[in-house]
């Protein structure tokens, strides 16, 4: 029981830097993303 609530902090302190770096990685990445994914895809 213990491991439980232990797992359940470290998860949540993930998400909190996970979510603090997905939106600067978010928004370059849909940028480089969003141009290059539908040329390649309409190309094939």
């Amino acid at each position: 029981m213990e491991s439980e609530p232990e797992e359940d902090t470290d998860f949540e302190e993930e998400m909190d830097s996970r979510d603090s770096r997905r939106p600067v990685r978010t928004r370059s990445a849909q940028k480089k993303f969003r141009r290059p994914s539908p040329k390649p895809k309409r190309g094939s």
